[in-house]
């Protein structure tokens, strides 16, 4: 059978292997030699469907003399970084620390494409992050400080402070994290969260801080990152009463979805008996259902089916 010559036969030949083996072969083979987008991306797609057996130690040279052809003009020959960023995945995969070297590059690539520039490599730092904390959490957490706070953080995703905050919180350095949720830049309100709920070592006194300061405002992400925060750290108790307000007193309807199911998933000792009254006293109809919703979840005692049955019947007159 004669070797397929265009892009389009190559890319057939590739997806048409039912041998994994033979797959993974002729994947390498195309990763070392050919410069189409549409071809790079299904042989790295393979491999990373492959069993890791099937890349050991093959791959490892073949991805990383890839990753530095298109490391040398990222912008024009891989933009964006995804293709780099699937080569990172990869290299975690193998978790070789002899590859240090490209994830640590890879979380300090920034890449920038007009109009504006706009920064465009957030997601190829967040990828080179993640695989360092897989592979060397010391050398991780200080890239991960580094990017926690950068002015480049994508404003749509997070990333790679999003990134950054995890792999800190994973390794309970909660430090960054707390000087993230008190700084009085700009922040970005998924990753606020993310800092606030890791923040269960923080002294109590900081604590309250924190609940005073984000407690009435209405940034919904980081208002759940609070909650979190509240009904796990040790001192949470004290703020209760603070939630209970909330929960009376507040318009922000998905913040407080969030709030009920947690309550009820926790078995809050102070807060459920106060969110089993709520269905007897609420009158916001746009309650009604989360609370109902929640409540749900303990059915089969006396005293929530009463509150169940209340707030359905409220709901069902609603509809009518």
């Amino acid at each position: 059978m004669a070797r397929p010559t265009t892009v389009a036969a190559k890319y057939a030949h590739l997806v048409a292997h039912a041998d994994r083996v033979a797959q993974v072969a002729y994947a390498l083979e195309l990763l070392s030699a050919e410069w189409s987008t549409r071809l790079l991306e299904a042989a790295l797609a393979a491999l990373e469907r492959a069993p890791v057996e099937a890349l050991v130690p093959a791959a490892r040279p073949v991805l990383r003399a890839l990753y530095d052809r298109l490391d040398a003009n990222g912008p024009r020959t891989d933009a964006g970084g995804a293709l780099r960023a699937a080569i990172v995945r990869l290299l975690q995969r193998l978790a070789c620390p002899a590859d240090t070297d490209i994830l640590a590059r890879a979380a300090m690539t920034f890449e920038f494409q007009p109009p504006g520039p706009e920064e465009v490599a957030a997601m190829l730092r967040a990828s080179g992050l993640a695989a360092l904390h897989a592979i060397d959490e010391a050398l991780a957490a200080s890239y991960a400080v580094r990017l926690l706070g950068d002015t480049y953080t994508s404003p749509m995703s997070g990333e790679p402070a999003l990134t950054a905050a995890r792999v800190l919180a994973a390794q309970n350095r909660w430090l960054p994290l707390y000087a993230y949720t008190v700084d009085a830049g700009r922040r970005h309100s998924e990753v606020l969260s993310e800092c606030l709920r890791a923040l269960v070592r923080l002294p109590a006194p900081l604590l309250a801080d924190l609940v005073d300061r984000y407690a009435d405002g209405n940034d919904e992400l980081a208002l759940v990152g609070l909650f979190d925060l509240i009904l796990e750290h040790p001192d949470g108790e004290a703020h209760a009463g603070r939630l209970a307000t909330f929960l009376r007193d507040t318009q922000l309807y998905g913040a407080y979805r969030y709030l009920c199911t947690l309550i009820v998933a926790r078995r809050h000792v102070t807060l459920l008996p106060a969110l089993i009254a709520l269905a007897d006293e609420e009158h916001d109809p746009l309650k009604w259902e989360p609370l109902a919703e929640a409540l749900s979840l303990l059915s089969g005692s006396c005293r929530v089916d009463a509150a169940l049955r209340c707030l359905r019947t409220r709901i069902e007159r609603a509809q009518q």
